[in-house]
Formats: C-alpha cells, sequence, structure tokens
C-alpha cells in the first residue's frame, strides 16, 4: 500500500559495491526493496564476485526488516523499486540458482554480469 511521502518516509539515496569478494552467500548477493512512494536512487554493483552455498547447505530466511516477506535464497538480485541498477563486471557462482528478482527499477545498466548455475 502506497503512503503519502513526507520529512518521516524513509529515504535511501545510493548503495554502492565496489571491489567485494563474497563466499558462503545464502539467500541474496544483495536484497534491496525500496518504497513504493519512495525508491532507492542507486545501486550499483562494481568489480564484485559471489559465490553461494551449495543448495543443500543454504537455509530459507526472511530478509532483515521485512516481516511478512516469504523466506528466500538462492537468489543473486533481489531488487525492487529503485530509480537505477548498475552492473559491472558482477559474477556470481553457485550451484542450482534462481532466476534474479528485478522489480520497477526505472533504469537498468549491465555489462559484464555472468551468473553460473542456474537451475
Amino acid at each position: 500500500r502506497e503512503m503519502p511521502v513526507d520529512e518521516f518516509t524513509p529515504s535511501i539515496g545510493s548503495i554502492k559495491l565496489k571491489k567485494v569478494r563474497c563466499s558462503g552467500v545464502n539467500a541474496a548477493l544483495i536484497t534491496s526493496i525500496g518504497l513504493s512512494e519512495k525508491k532507492v536512487g542507486s545501486i550499483e554493483l562494481d568489480d564484485v564476485k559471489a559465490i553461494f552455498l551449495k543448495k543443500e547447505d543454504r537455509k530459507e530466511v526472511v530478509p532483515v526488516m521485512m516481516d511478512g516477506m516469504k523466506p528466500i535464497e538462492g537468489i543473486p538480485l533481489y531488487i525492487e523499486n529503485a530509480d537505477k541498477l548498475v552492473l559491472k563486471n558482477v559474477s556470481v557462482k553457485g550451484w542450482e540458482l534462481k532466476e534474479d528478482v528485478i522489480h520497477n527499477v526505472l533504469e537498468l545498466e549491465a555489462s559484464d554480469y555472468h551468473v553460473e548455475g542456474r537451475s
């Protein structure tokens, strides 16, 4: 349900991950869920490499502060309500990964985005 925007509406201007290496990823490389009435400004992943846990080692979890959301696991990108998503030199590996969830993103720029291990 969309609410009126005022001075109390939470706001995230931008999120940037640069030169990040991670292994043992469980639920998602990044989960960002902005408000429909106040989207996250921009999300940029630049030179990011991630390796997910094997499917049998992953556990479904509900992202922090997302009460009522269905638990997730094995999703490289979970992005909702953002003005812009930029993916540069991003590599995600894992066994039986699910499809990205990208909803209500106004602009998408992707160069050299690779996901290995989708079921």
